[in-house]
């Protein structure tokens, strides 16, 4: 084991998984776009100590996508317009941001993170079927001036 990043350079054909679980990754760093032509429809990042999770170019076919168990505080979500399943539980993310380009997004597992910030970013989830946000700093009381939060798969009474 060592500090220092690993580089990947993966070429595989459409309809494959890539399980890189467990391998120890710090980081996917910016010169990776260049170099990470992922054309697979899943990809496994569990298990690594990823600090962020920035979407390039080349991820723009991944379907089912699973960070979980990492130490993610930072995500873009800019460039993955097929994903429709996304693990990011047990990280630390503190707020929601950058999920407007997630259109086709069925499932999202944000549970055991620090998000206390940017509910406002699922309004545009309308794909959206199975959404936990367990286990996470959300204090309805801070919430003034609003009687009650509705969106189309789900809504709160806060009266």
């Amino acid at each position: 084991y060592t500090n220092q990043p690993i580089y990947l350079a993966i070429y595989l054909p459409i309809n494959l998984s890539i399980n890189l679980s467990i391998s120890l990754i710090l980081c996917l760093c910016s010169c990776m776009h260049a170099r990470m032509y992922v054309l697979s429809c899943r990809l496994d990042l569990s298990n690594n100590s990823l600090k962020e999770l920035i979407a390039h170019t080349n991820l723009h076919r991944l379907q089912r996508l699973d960070a979980s168990h990492n130490e993610i505080e930072l995500t873009s979500f800019t460039l993955m317009h097929s994903l429709r399943f996304c693990n990011l539980s047990f990280n630390r993310l503190t707020f929601l941001s950058d999920l407007q380009h997630l259109k086709r997004l069925r499932y999202l597992d944000l549970s055991h993170n620090l998000i206390s910030a940017g509910f406002d970013a699922l309004a545009h989830l309308h794909n959206l079927l199975t959404l936990d946000l367990s286990f996470n700093r959300i204090w309805f009381p801070t919430i003034t001036d609003v009687r009650s939060i509705d969106f189309e798969w789900f809504s709160f009474d806060l009266s």
